[in-house]
This record gives structure tokens, C-alpha cells and sequence, in this order.
């Protein structure tokens, strides 16, 4: 029986839901499956942070897919078939027979036994067939959210310079589509307990933290619908969009609108 704080990747396709342990994917990096009659395939790396899902199917074949190792500190895939190599994140084939096809993505989350048995009490979580025993002798290797503890793996897979706007291990939510259009949120630019409004790409979109994990989420305020995003740290997605946006840090704005506020009405009461 797993603690109330211990993480999980979960996931939904048409109305269902499954779970993960994030230490288990730290370790297999991908699960696959087929769930409310489509087949998913989920990815995570450890090392940057980031989890998407994809629908690992390219013209009406379904393919399967392995960890293939780290490039710019960020998980690579091979799909079985093919043997060609795959981005993690973007789901584009770069390397080999299937180079330039791209897999379907949408978002997982990154939550825990808690926050999940709160909103969904049927919960249902898949395993790997690791025991206990197995998971605490590596329980070292993570330091939050599933993410590996030793940054240098990180850095002797650097195959270029990483983007200087930001501490390359700045954590913080990545909003991406399909056109590769994608922007940044500094976990420390979003406030804890307070909804960011933002636009993006015409669309106007909310980034709130989770009240029980702290993990941000970003909905379209017009449908209530999620972009596809993923929890990840900033030396990542920079190398994968590169020249992305980055969301102004608003913490002081907000401040100012409190104290504006605040300022209003003590002045109205001495009136």
C-alpha cells in the first residue's frame, strides 16, 4: 500500500484514468498500454523532469517503444520496430527509417496517492512487478517528483551550450503544441495559493499550483481543457524549444494590485 505522499504520473484517455509510480518510471521510463480502446504510451526521464504522453501510433501502425539512452540530459527513444531514434518530449522521430514522423501528444500529471484518491476514490494503479524492497534501495536516487539526484548525468550528456536565460535547473511548467510553439513558467514565479491568468497563442490560459502537491497545471479558461505541458526543468525544455518564451515573472505585479487595493480601502475607511 503506497504513503499518501508518495508521487504518481497518472493519466486519462476518454474518461479513464491509470496511475504510475514515478519511481518505478524513473527507472523503465516508458509504460505502454491500451486504455478506453486506444493504445498510450507514456514517457519520463528522470534527469530533466519531464512526462508527456503519446499515442504511439504512426499511419494506422502501433509501434513500441524503449528507453535508448540521454542526449542533452533529457531522455531519448527507439521504437522496436524501426530502430529509429525518438525526442521524448516533442514525440518527432529524428534519427533513422521514421525520421520526421511525429507521434500524437497530450498531457499526464504529475501528482500524488493523495491528491489522486481525493479526486478520483476509485483510483486504479498499474505496477511493474518491482518489489517494495526493490524501490527502497533506490529511493537515494530521487530528490522530488520522481527527478534523479545526480546532476552530473545531466551535464556529461551537454551536446550544446544550454539557453542562459534562466539557472539551467530552474523547474518550472512547459505549455507546448503541435506547431512547436511553447513557453516556460518558473515554478517561482507562480504563487502558491493564486491563480496566473495568461494568454497564449489567442487563447486565454490559467496556471495554478495544486493545493496539495504544489504542482502547477495550466487549463484554457474558455473550455476548461488542458494544452499538453509537462513539469521539467529549464536546461530541458530549453534544448528542445529552443528560443521558447519565457512568462514574465508576475509576483511583483500582484503584489502591487494587493497593495493597491489594500491602500484603496484604508484610505475609504478614514473617509
Amino acid at each position: 500500500c503506497a504513503a499518501p505522499t508518495t508521487e504518481l504520473i497518472s493519466f486519462e484517455r476518454n474518461g479513464q484514468r491509470r496511475s504510475l509510480l514515478a519511481r518505478e518510471m524513473l527507472y523503465h521510463h516508458v509504460a505502454e498500454g491500451i486504455l478506453a480502446g486506444e493504445h498510450y504510451m507514456i514517457a519520463f526521464c528522470g534527469l530533466c523532469g519531464s512526462g508527456v504522453g503519446f499515442t504511439p501510433v504512426i499511419d494506422g501502425k502501433r509501434y513500441h517503444y524503449v528507453d535508448a539512452g540521454i542526449v542533452n540530459g533529457t531522455a531519448i527513444l527507439r521504437d522496436m520496430e524501426s530502430s529509429s531514434l525518438w525526442d521524448s518530449i516533442t514525440g518527432e522521430c529524428y534519427e533513422g527509417d521514421l525520421a520526421g514522423a511525429r507521434l500524437a501528444f497530450w498531457p499526464i500529471e504529475m501528482t500524488t496517492v493523495a491528491a489522486e484518491l481525493a479526486a478520483w476514490p476509485a483510483a486504479i494503479l498499474l505496477r511493474s512487478g518491482m518489489g517494495e524492497e526493490w524501490l527502497r534501495d533506490r529511493a537515494w536516487m530521487v530528490d522530488g517528483w520522481g527527478l534523479a539526484s545526480q546532476p552530473e548525468e545531466r551535464s556529461a550528456t551537454f551536446e550544446h551550450a544550454f539557453d542562459p536565460r534562466l539557472p539551467p535547473m530552474t523547474l518550472g511548467l512547459g505549455v507546448m503544441d503541435a506547431q512547436y510553439n511553447a513557453r516556460f513558467y518558473p515554478l517561482q514565479a507562480l504563487p502558491p495559493k493564486q491563480a496566473l491568468d495568461d494568454t497564449w497563442q489567442g487563447r486565454p490560459l490559467q496556471i495554478q499550483r495544486h493545493a496539495v502537491t504544489g504542482v502547477p497545471e495550466a487549463r484554457w479558461r474558455d473550455d476548461g481543457e488542458r494544452p499538453t505541458q509537462t513539469l521539467i526543468r529549464w536546461y530541458g525544455f530549453g534544448f528542445i524549444y529552443p528560443g521558447c518564451e519565457i512568462a514574465p515573472r508576475r509576483r511583483q505585479a500582484s503584489m502591487t494590485r494587493t497593495l493597491s487595493g489594500w491602500l484603496r480601502r484604508l484610505l475609504k475607511g478614514r473617509g
